[in-house]
């Protein structure tokens, strides 16, 4: 196992195509042998193609077994690929037992993926307490998308009672841990003053920290602020960048379609 990680490029640069295919091919040894992390890094490479020609019906089927040998975060990635139609028909229902088998052992990510089928009601009875229960654990496990949903929660007062303060924090955290969407919804947050003091400096700073995580809507909502000079000195030069950037990370309403 640690001669296949090593030639697919764990260890060091980028592998080439060739260490690819040779990693691929040792853990395909390890995991007929019985090497649980060996058949889940295998559905990895399926599932993307790399050192392996693309088989998300095979990736599927390679998580499971890792899931089976109780793998946690196998178990996680069989349930997104079943959860989105990826390898295997789009089934909630399906997906929220690998969901919750790997939430259970404690996986943050599965935790706030679960949470997101309860909070709306797919695959199971939606139940928005539960969600935010399970938000809350996917937080203090340190998934910085779990910390995203409970501060949404906490300012929505979905399942939770309604707390400004506790939601503000829960999405600072979640921006500091590197989720870009609860950058922009604080930078929207304070930039409007929606149940916090208006503060369009700090407004800007959570739009610069969510376009350098690469969020569309944060670099062109930081771009606008160059246009007027509100928050930041005008700088049209800086603006357009922004405008630019933000189009291509797919943001329509920078790219100035009619």
């Amino acid at each position: 196992m640690i001669a296949a990680c090593f030639a697919i490029g764990t260890a060091g640069a980028d592998p080439t195509r060739e260490e690819l295919a040779r990693g691929a091919s040792e853990l395909a040894t390890s995991c007929g042998k019985g090497d649980a992390l060996a058949c889940e890094a295998l559905a990895s490479l399926y599932n993307v193609g790399a050192g392996v020609a693309k088989d998300q019906t095979r990736a599927v089927a390679l998580y499971d077994r890792a899931c089976t040998a109780r793998i946690a975060s196998a178990c996680r990635a069989e349930g997104l690929m079943i959860s989105i139609g990826d390898g295997a028909p789009q089934d909630a229902a399906k997906a929220a037992p690998l969901f919750d088998k790997a939430c259970t052992a404690n996986d943050a990510q599965a935790c706030e993926m679960l949470g997101l089928l309860y909070r709306n009601g797919h695959g199971v009875a939606q139940d928005r307490v539960k969600a935010a229960t399970l938000y809350a654990k996917s937080c203090a496990g340190g998934s910085a998308e779990g910390c995203s949903s409970l501060g949404s929660v906490y300012l929505s007062g979905e399942g939770v009672a309604k707390d400004v303060a506790k939601g503000v924090a829960f999405l600072d955290r979640a921006c500091a841990g590197g989720a870009k969407m609860p950058c922009g919804m604080l930078g929207i947050t304070y930039l409007v003053g929606k149940d916090v003091a208006r503060d369009r400096p700090r407004a800007d700073t959570y739009f610069q920290r969510g376009c350098t995580l690469e969020d569309g809507y944060s670099c062109h909502a930081l771009a606008r602020e160059y246009q007027h000079g509100a928050g930041s000195a005008a700088d049209a030069s800086q603006a357009g960048a922004l405008e630019a950037k933000a189009c291509k990370l797919g943001y329509a309403k920078a790219c100035g379609t009619p």
